[in-house]
């Protein structure tokens, strides 16, 4: 049989990374209303706020890649939906 080239995903897996994806965008979104609901900028303004939210959405990365990695190699289970 020919390869095909094609590049297949478990949908489970997608569905997992996809749920996490969402829940950590609208959490984002949430962060970015609220500060310009209290200090009237979504970027920059209060440098220890501008640093704290940089650091907490680089940690909301690194975190989504960590589960959807760890998601995929079997290390966390499905979601108990």
């Amino acid at each position: 049989m020919k390869d095909s080239g094609a590049f297949v995903v478990k949908a489970g897996e997608l569905g997992f990374s996809v749920i996490v994806f969402t829940m950590f965008a609208i959490l984002t979104i949430a962060i970015i209303l609220i500060r310009r609901r209290l200090g009237g900028q979504e970027l920059g303004g209060n440098k220890t706020w501008a640093w704290i939210t940089a650091i907490g959405l680089t940690f909301c990365w690194l975190l989504y890649v960590t589960l959807a990695t760890m998601y995929s190699y079997g290390f966390v289970g499905p979601l108990p939906i």
